[in-house]
C-alpha cells in the first residue's frame, strides 16, 4: 500500500463509506458546467454577431480559437493534474474558464471575442483529463467505464440544457416593460439602405416565391404604408429591373447619409408605436419569434406589448437589416452563467481530495473497495512515456478516430442552430428546444456505451470490448449524415438524424475513457488529453472549413453533410483498430 498513512482508521470489515459517490457526483456536475459554458456562444451566436457587427466567418474563427487552444492545452494540463493533483488543479481550471466565460459579456469586438474564447479553451482543456484521473483513483476498476460514461454524460447534460437555458434567459433579459424598450436605437438598423430598399420593393409583386418570402413581403408592404410619403426620398431610386424583394444585400450598395438613416429610424419608431400591424392569422406563414405568437394569444395588449409585437414583425420582414431586440440580452446572460463557476470551484476544493485515503470521510473499507485489494506501486512516478505514446499504432488510431468524429459532431453544437434558422426558419426559442433534443438522446448513448463496453470486455476481452463500440458507432453516425444527402428531410426528420449522430457519438465516449485508463496507468489524464487534443483539432478546423464549403451564399449544406459523413466513416475504420491490451507505461514501471 502507499506509504502515505490513510486518514480513515475503520476496520476493513466495516461497511464502506460512500464518499466515492459524492466525489464522482461532483465531477458529474463539473462536467455539466463545462459544456454549458463551452457552447453558450453557439446559441447566442446570432445576437453576438449582430451586436459586435461580425460576419459568419468571424464567428467561425472564434470557435476555431476555442477548440485550438483547448486541443493544444490537453496534454500539458493533463500532465499538470497528474503532477500536482486533481483537487487544486481542477479548482484552478474552473476559475479560469468560468471567469473568461463571464467576461464574454464585456467584449467590444472581434479581437476581444477571439482572445476570450481562446482563454476559455485553455481553462477547459484540463477538465476531462483531470476527471479521468479522478475516476481512476476513486472508482473500482470493474465500473470505471460506467463511471466514465456518467461523468461524460454530465457534459452532454450541460450541452443539452445550454440551448434551452440560454434562449430562455436571453428572452427573459429583454422584457417589454415600456414601449421604449422595443424601439430602434442608434445602430439597430444594421443596413439602413437595405431596409429601405426592401420596404420599397415590397410594393412590386413577385412572380415566383415561397410562402415565407411572400409573407415577409406582405408584412414589409404594411410597414411601408405606415411610413410617411417622404420616406422614398431618403434613398436613390430602386432598380426594380434587377432587384426584387428578398434579395440579399448588395456588397457595395450606396449608403444612406447619416441624416437619412436617422430619419428612417425615427419614422420606423413612429410606426412601431402604433397598434399591432398584423393579426396572427395574417402572419401565419411569417417566421416570427415565439414571443409574437404569445402576444397574439392575449385578449388585449398594452402599449409596450404592441410596440414589442411590431418590432418582432419588423425583424421578421427584414431579417438581414434589423438588429434583433434580443441582442440586448446576451451580455448579462454570459455574466450570470459564467459566475456559476465560482460556486463550482469552491465546492470542488472543499470536498474533493486527490486520493480516497486522503479524505477524512472515506474509511479504510471504502479505500480497499476502490483499489480492489491490489497493492499500489510505491516507487516514484515514472517518466512520461513519450516514446511509447508517439509510437503506439493503437493510440494513433484512437487519435485519428477522435479527429474525424469531432469534425462531424461539433456541427451539433455550433452550426446546427444556424442550419435550423436558415433552412427550416425555426424561431429562436423553438430553435433552442430543437437543438437540445439530439444532445438529450446522446444521454442514452452514453449510458448504453458504458454498459456495452463493460459487458463486451467481460465477454470478449479488452481488445474487442473497447474497439468495437468505437468503430461500429461511427459507421452508424456516417450513415445518418449520409441520409441527409439522399433524402433532404423535414425539420423533424433532420432532428431524428442528428439525434442518431449524437447517440452514436456518445456511445463511444465510455470506451475511449476506459482505454485511457487501461493503457495510461499513472498518466491517465495526459493520455486522455492526447486523444482529446486530436479530437479538438478536428473540432477547431470544422467551423471555418464548413463555412468555406457553405459558399458565399452560406447554403451548400449538402457539401457540409458529405464532409461530416466521410469524417465519421474514417473515424469508424480507425476506431476498429484501437487495442487496450497495449500499455503505454515506460519500461520498468507498472500500471497502477
Amino acid at each position: 500500500m502507499s506509504t502515505a498513512p490513510p486518514t480513515a482508521t475503520a476496520d476493513l470489515s466495516a461497511t464502506p463509506t460512500r464518499m466515492r459517490h459524492i466525489v464522482l457526483g461532483i465531477a458529474f456536475l463539473v462536467a455539466v458546467l463545462l459544456y454549458l459554458h463551452r457552447f453558450m456562444l453557439s446559441y447566442a451566436e446570432q445576437f453576438v454577431r449582430e451586436d459586435l457587427h461580425l460576419s459568419d466567418d468571424q464567428i467561425s474563427w472564434a470557435q476555431f480559437a476555442f477548440f485550438l487552444a483547448y486541443a493544444l492545452a490537453q496534454v500539458p494540463s493533463g500532465g499538470l493534474s497528474d503532477r500536482f493533483g486533481s483537487r487544486w488543479m481542477l479548482t484552478l481550471y474552473i476559475l479560469v474558464w468560468s471567469g473568461f466565460t463571464a467576461s464574454m459579456g464585456l467584449v467590444a469586438g472581434f479581437t476581444g471575442l477571439l482572445l476570450v474564447r481562446a482563454a476559455v479553451g485553455l481553462g477547459q482543456a484540463g477538465a476531462y483529463p483531470t476527471c479521468a484521473a479522478v475516476v481512476r483513483k476513486w472508482a473500482p476498476f470493474g465500473v470505471r467505464a460506467f463511471v466514465s460514461s456518467v461523468i461524460a454524460l454530465g457534459g452532454r447534460v450541460g450541452g443539452a440544457i445550454a440551448p434551452i437555458l440560454v434562449s430562455l434567459l436571453i428572452v427573459g433579459m429583454v422584457p417589454p416593460k415600456t414601449p421604449e424598450s422595443s424601439l430602434l436605437q442608434p445602430g439597430d438598423l444594421l443596413n439602413s439602405e437595405y431596409v429601405l430598399e426592401q420596404l420599397m420593393l415590397s410594393q412590386t409583386p413577385l412572380v415566383k416565391a415561397t410562402d415565407e418570402v411572400l409573407a415577409r413581403q406582405a408584412t414589409a408592404a404594411i410597414i411601408y404604408q405606415q411610413l410617411s410619403p417622404q420616406v422614398p426620398s431618403l434613398a436613390p431610386a430602386v432598380d426594380t429591373a434587377t432587384r426584387k424583394f428578398g434579395d440579399k444585400p448588395l456588397p457595395q450598395a450606396s449608403a444612406l447619409s447619416p441624416e437619412s438613416a436617422t430619419a428612417l429610424q425615427q419614422k420606423l419608431n413612429a410606426a412601431l408605436n402604433r397598434p399591432a400591424w398584423l393579426t396572427a392569422e395574417q402572419a401565419r406563414n411569417l417566421p416570427v419569434e415565439s414571443e409574437a405568437r404569445r402576444l397574439w394569444r392575449k385578449d388585449s395588449l398594452d402599449a409596450a406589448q404592441q410596440t414589442r409585437l411590431n418590432r418582432l414583425l419588423l425583424e421578421a420582414a427584414c431579417p438581414a437589416g434589423v438588429r434583433k431586440v434580443y441582442a440586448n440580452g446576451w451580455r448579462p446572460v454570459m455574466v450570470l452563467l459564467g459566475s456559476l463557476g465560482l460556486v463550482a470551484a469552491g465546492v470542488w476544493a472543499w470536498i474533493v481530495r486527490d486520493r480516497p485515503e486522503q479524505h477524512p470521510q472515506a474509511n479504510a473499507a471504502e479505500c480497499d473497495l476502490i483499489t480492489g485489494g491490489v497493492p499500489e506501486d510505491t516507487r516514484e512516478k515514472s517518466a512520461f512515456p513519450w516514446k511509447a505514446m508517439l509510437t503506439s499504432p493503437s493510440l494513433w488510431n484512437l487519435s485519428i478516430s477522435q479527429l474525424g468524429t469531432n469534425i462531424g459532431w461539433v456541427f451539433l453544437v455550433t452550426l446546427m442552430p444556424r442550419y435550423l434558422r436558415d433552412v427550416h426558419l425555426v424561431p429562436f426559442e423553438v430553435r433552442g428546444m430543437l437543438a437540445s433534443i439530439p444532445l438529450w438522446i446522446g444521454w442514452f448513448g452514453m449510458i448504453a456505451g458504458g454498459w456495452a463496453t463493460d459487458w463486451l470486455t467481460r465477454k470478449c476481452g479488452l481488445r474487442i470490448g473497447r474497439s468495437w463500440p468505437v468503430g461500429l458507432s461511427r459507421f452508424i453516425g456516417a450513415a445518418a449524415f449520409g441520409l441527409m444527402l439522399l433524402y433532404p428531410p423535414s425539420t423533424t426528420g433532420a432532428i431524428v438524424l442528428f439525434a442518431i449522430v449524437a447517440f452514436s457519438t456518445d456511445f463511444s465516449s465510455p470506451p475511449m475513457w476506459a482505454y485511457s485508463q487501461d493503457v495510461g496507468g499513472r498518466h491517465t489524464a495526459a493520455i486522455l488529453g492526447w486523444s482529446n487534443m486530436w479530437g479538438n483539432i478536428g473540432a477547431a478546423i470544422s467551423p471555418p472549413l464548413i463555412d468555406r464549403v457553405l459558399g458565399p451564399d452560406k447554403n451548400n449544406w449538402n457539401g457540409a453533410f458529405a464532409i461530416y459523413a466521410i469524417a465519421f466513416f474514417v473515424a469508424g475504420v480507425t476506431g476498429m483498430f484501437i487495442d487496450s491490451t497495449k500499455k503505454l507505461e515506460s519500461p520498468g514501471s507498472s500500471v497502477a
